[in-house]
């Protein structure tokens, strides 16, 4: 049985902050792949449909970190902020792309029965000190 995507939507109540490796070691071709993957993630969502209980944000990650489009319940705000990204290359500074991701969920506020969920896109080890002090 096939599932028809055209008649589903999300219902979850949750702020997710998607967090992408803009770094150049992800290359070209891959970092073209996950836009695509991206604009196809953030299609199928539809939140709209649940009165916007469902926030989204999207973050670009290399030396520096990018809100690409900061938490959302539309969309098409999304898809057309991956069709302007372009790939940063750089480092790779996973811990300052992570604490933007939470403070972004942070500054959003949720109620008690909003899910916070972080979604990390890399394609290794980081080189922007995880463990650097504060």
């Amino acid at each position: 049985m096939e599932t028809n995507f055209d008649e589903t939507y999300c219902e979850l109540d949750a702020n997710i902050v998607v967090v992408v490796d803009g770094s150049a070691s992800v290359g070209d071709t891959n970092f073209a792949k996950m836009k695509q993957f991206l604009t196809d993630f953030f299609t199928q969502l539809k939140p709209q449909a649940t009165g916007g209980k469902l926030k989204v944000g999207l973050t670009q990650f290399a030396d520096d970190v990018t809100v690409q489009a900061a938490l959302t319940s539309s969309m098409d705000s999304l898809v057309s902020a991956v069709a302007t990204m372009t790939h940063k290359k750089g480092n790779t500074n996973t811990r300052d792309a992570y604490l933007s991701g939470l403070n972004q969920i942070t500054a959003a506020g949720s109620g008690k029965d909003t899910q916070n969920f972080i979604i990390l896109m890399t394609d290794g080890k980081t080189d922007g000190g995880w463990y650097a002090a504060q």
